[in-house]
């Protein structure tokens, strides 16, 4: 019991039990605040108590609280407070009466920590509890119960009746047949079931029931029943059951060969397929038996090393063996095995899958002596070869690659094929590479960046011969690019030549059939292009028997150099032509036709045939003429002369023919030429310059 002064908050008086339950003497208790001892974490809600006690609000305060003792322990009180007030009702003090209750705290502790593991458990392992009456059939069940099968506690109600009811109509005779064993004897019973939840599915439960109360006469009162969901249990061993006929399916439809051995290597179990890859009937033959009979006995050694290996790896794959058959025929194995272990973690055994690879064994050493063929091909080819894989990266290539790029091998192989294009060709060059993943096939040229910056011209042949990669050949064509640039040139040039030419010029086949002509030679016959390559050099030869000996020659390899003859215009006009031709051959030799280069001669030839008219009226003339008559060419010299030209001079022919003009002038003066004969001379040459209108050298008439 404590007195206390309601206004500072100290004690007024304490007892002797009070100086117990906190430890400190009356003196230290007297010269503290209340406050000082009580729980800080109690403070708040003693002091709201207190205050409406103080105010009125309640009659008096009761409260539990902790005292923190002198010792620093913690000890539980209950607090019964009372107000003391005087005549004007204002409190003077407090009279409490303090209670340890400690030791019922704490037992109130154990057991809510008791039931809060017990809660957690039931909630953990998924269970509940069940407490039937035996006498009124009426059954209280744990929350944890009424959540097992889908109910909220507060919604979950039953009896013995519905209970019956909600089990699954295959198993309610064996569930009451076992309710039924555990009333009469009183022992306890397991039983598992199937019981409809809330949503309509059915759960597994696992119930214990033990009858734990019995009236005067034996008979049973109360039982307790522990009640746990094992649907996941039965779904796994459900599970487990596929998996071992799942198991067992796979072992025997393997084509491989499946045996368990023991630690140490002895035979437990063989599949179908195990017995005949061994030569073996049944799996008692080889029960007992050391795995390492099959191994051929130059191989057994590094067998058992591989063994003790395989407790250290736990695993070993891709071993190849020469394996031996029951009648001693050898043949090619590899062997995958593992080790499986118990559920404490100990190896429990061995097993191994083989497989008979001598088929495969020997294909894989022919291709293996293919490839390294095929290698040293690609090593020494001319060519360069390229391997990618499927994102471009460059990952192989050959010696030639090398030399035709000028990259080292590590720099090579570090490169994307993009990076060897030049800059302005990347976008082409991936389209070719889009092409050859659709496709799996791609020709083309390009254009490839030489480490020095050069650039070379490259045909590409590119094949997908695998998913994983790529692979090309490519062969510098930059000689090939050059001439073509530079014939392209030529041939530019060439048409220049031969469309602007002034000459006509034809190309025809080895038919006489015209190919192309040039504008001069269209306006030269007056037909149109498409007309002239439907006709034949026939078509529009004036006389076509008489150059057959001509085309002969030239079909036979020959030209024609300064060769006339005539043509047929379209207009029927007939021309007569200077032809220059030359058949045309291919890189063998091979005469493809002809190209002929005509010049229009025609008013040349009419020119030269007014030229002989004129030369024979010429003769006529001066032979017959009495006056001396002379030809002058432009030097001065005596081309032609009659014979009273030189005879009227006093020349003999032969001495006149070696005379110019300038050496009868140093003889003869002007006058005296006029006086003489010879005048006729001057005359008869100035009438024989109008006649015929050609040049008589610098000759002036005299006056």
């Amino acid at each position: 019991m404590a007195q206390a002064d309601p206004v500072s908050g100290k004690w007024l008086r304490v007892n002797r039990k009070m100086c117990e339950i906190t430890g400190y003497s009356s003196e230290e208790m007297l010269a503290m605040p209340i406050v000082e001892i009580t729980h800080p974490e109690d403070r708040q809600a003693d002091r709201e108590a207190f205050l409406k006690v103080m105010t009125g609000k309640s009659p008096d305060h009761r409260i539990e609280k902790r005292f923190i003792r002198k010792d620093g322990a913690i000890v539980w009180v209950n607090v019964n407070l009372a107000v003391i007030r005087d005549d004007r009702d204002q409190p003077v003090r407090t009279i409490a009466i303090i209670e340890d209750v400690t030791s019922r705290k704490l037992a109130e502790e154990s057991l809510r920590v008791q039931e809060e593991r017990l809660r957690t458990a039931m909630d953990a392992s998924r269970q509940g509890w069940s407490d039937f009456n035996v006498q009124t059939g009426e059954v209280i069940v744990s929350p944890e119960y009424a959540r097992m099968i889908g109910y909220e506690p507060s919604e979950f109600t039953t009896n013995l009746r519905n209970w019956f009811d909600s089990i699954h109509p295959e198993d309610r005779t064996a569930l009451r047949e076992a309710f039924g064993e555990c009333l009469e004897t009183g022992e306890t019973r397991n039983m598992e079931y199937r019981r409809r939840a809330k949503t309509g599915d059915w759960k597994w439960i696992r119930s214990v029931g033990k009858v734990i109360s019995f009236d005067a006469r034996n008979r049973p009162l109360r039982m307790i029943g522990a009640h746990a969901d094992i649907s996941r249990i039965k779904q796994a061993q459900a599970a487990l059951r596929e998996s071992e006929e799942l198991y067992r399916t796979l072992v025997e439809a393997s084509p491989d060969s499946i045996t368990v051995t023991d630690i140490h290597g002895t035979l437990m179990f063989s599949s179908n397929k195990a017995l005949q890859l061994f030569g073996h009937s049944t799996d008692e033959d080889l029960a007992g038996r050391s795995m390492l009979e099959w191994v051929a006995p130059e191989e057994r050694r590094r067998a058992s090393q591989d063994l003790a290996l395989l407790f250290t790896e736990g695993t070993l794959t891709g071993r190849e063996y020469t394996l031996m058959r029951k009648d001693g025929a050898l043949f090619w194995g590899e062997i995958n095995a593992a080790v499986f272990s118990s559920p404490d973690g100990n190896p429990r055994g061995i097993m191994i899958v083989t497989r008979d690879i001598t088929e495969a064994k020997r294909t894989r050493d022919a291709l293996k002596e293919s490839e390294s063929r095929f290698r040293s091909y690609i090593e020494s080819a001319p060519v360069a070869v390229f391997v990618a894989d499927n994102q471009g990266g460059l990952v192989d290539f050959n010696p030639t690659a090398v030399n035709m790029l000028g990259y080292p091998p590590d720099v090579l192989r570090t490169l994307h094929i993009l990076d060897l294009h030049p800059e302005e060709d990347r976008a082409e060059a991936l389209k070719a590479f889009s092409t050859l993943m659709e496709t799996g096939h791609v020709e083309t040229e390009f254009r490839l960046k030489k480490s020095n910056g050069d650039v070379i011209w490259v045909s590409l042949h590119a094949a997908r011969p695998a998913d994983q990669f790529v692979l090309g050949y490519c062969q510098d064509i930059s000689e090939r690019k050059r001439a073509e640039e530079a014939l392209r040139q030529s041939e530019e040039k060439y048409r220049s030549i031969f469309d602007d030419s002034v000459a006509a010029i034809f190309i025809f086949d080895t038919a006489k059939n015209f190919i192309d002509s040039n504008q001069t030679g269209l306006d030269f016959l007056g037909y149109t292009r498409e007309e002239l390559q439907r006709m034949s050099t026939t078509d529009v030869e004036a006389n076509p028997a008489a150059v057959l000996p001509a085309h002969k020659q030239l079909l036979s390899g020959g030209r024609l150099v300064n060769y006339e003859h005539q043509l047929r215009r379209k207009d029927g006009s007939i021309i007569t032509v200077l032809n220059n031709s030359r058949p045309t051959t291919d890189s063998s030799g091979n005469i493809l036709g002809v190209i002929s280069t005509l010049i229009d001669i025609t008013e040349r030839k009419q020119a030269e045939k007014r030229l002989i008219e004129r030369e024979k009226l010429f003769s006529t003339i001066v032979g017959q003429a009495i006056d001396a008559v002379v030809l002058i060419d432009p030097k001065g010299r005596f081309v032609e002369f009659n014979e009273a030209a030189h005879e009227g001079l006093g020349y003999s022919r032969e001495q006149f023919a070696l005379l110019t003009l300038a050496d009868i002038q140093a003889q003869y003066s002007p006058e005296l030429i006029r006086e003489n004969r010879k005048k006729s001379l001057h005359w008869a040459a100035w009438n024989l310059k109008r006649l015929i209108d050609i040049p008589t050298g610098k000759f002036e008439m005299p006056e």
